[in-house]
């Protein structure tokens, strides 16, 4: 589908035709768009990497009771559920309401799986959240 945009584009630009403005016009924004995602995306002091590493060594100073919850609420299977987290050396607590069994068991390996979990307790009640 793409190509096909490309294509199009490409013959209307030839029955348009092009003089020597345009091209040096085209070669002037490409030349631009280059430096810019150049300055974007460059060495491990420009803006995209120096933003990436703050935000891995943010996520580090991040509760684990945060992590856990963050987790919890980005599922899609545990959309519509209401659970609290509390964390205490490892150990993560979870309270509240899930709709069924399935979403119960998804909430318990979520926590299970984020790092600095030890065990959870599950105090979970399962019915309509």
């Amino acid at each position: 589908m793409r190509r096909s945009y490309w294509l199009l584009a490409v013959g209307c630009l030839a029955l348009t035709g092009c003089d020597g403005q345009d091209t040096d016009r085209l070669a002037r924004v490409g030349r631009k768009v280059n430096a810019k995602f150049h300055a974007l995306t460059g060495g491990p002091q420009e803006k995209l990497s120096s933003g990436w590493l703050a935000m891995r060594a943010n996520w580090d100073e991040v509760t684990l009771d945060t992590r856990v919850s963050a987790r919890l609420r980005w599922d899609k299977v545990l959309a519509n559920a209401s659970i609290q987290v509390s964390a205490t050396d490892g150990v993560v607590e979870l309270k509240g309401k899930v709709a069924d069994l399935n979403q119960r068991q998804r909430a318990v390996d979520i926590a299970l799986s984020t790092a600095g979990v030890s065990e959870v307790k599950d105090n979970l009640e399962t019915g309509t959240p």
